[in-house]
């Protein structure tokens, strides 16, 4: 690591399909992303550390505590990237405009409608909510996918594959 061990880890383990988590006992946890990205999550508290893998992410089990590690799942990334321009972070930010009572929350989402990319906003919306641990977020993100449904003229039947 940057901090200079040339030991082994203790503990190796894969954190959802596409990380790896390694503990080592004097520095902690470092969580290794797909592309090389890498995270240190210090736990110099607690003699004991157990990494125990899940599909989708990895249990931290200390002493005092239980933490979930987990990848950031793409469709956060895609609304939640600061400057992001992609449809769902539009209609996010109009949803937004909508309950501070800004007239200019229409208009920004009859732009995303004018891209035809209406639908896949609110179903980035929704998946990005159900992968959500965080309760106020993840009913940001529904409150977004709501708004974005009042926009959309299409046959409720067809609404029923993306609920």
């Amino acid at each position: 690591t940057s901090d200079g061990s040339s030991a082994s880890p203790s503990e190796m383990k894969w954190c959802g399909e596409d990380s790896v988590v390694l503990h080592w006992k004097n520095l902690g946890i470092l969580m290794v992303g797909p592309y090389g990205d890498w995270l240190r999550f210090p736990y110099d508290h607690s003699d004991n550390v157990y990494i125990i893998p899940e599909i989708d992410s990895c249990r931290v089990v200390t002493d005092t505590s239980v933490e979930i590690l987990q990848r950031v799942p793409p469709a956060t990334a895609l609304l939640l990237r600061i400057g992001s321009i992609e449809p769902a972070a539009m209609l996010l930010d109009a949803a937004d405009a909508f309950e501070s009572g800004s007239p200019a929350s229409d208009e920004a989402a009859r732009a995303i409608i004018r891209t035809g990319m209406l639908m896949e906003a609110i179903e980035t919306c929704i998946d990005a909510s159900v992968r959500e641990f965080d309760i106020p977020l993840q009913k940001r993100l529904l409150r977004a996918a709501s708004y974005g449904l009042h926009f959309s003229y299409k046959d409720p039947n067809e609404l029923e594959n993306i609920m």
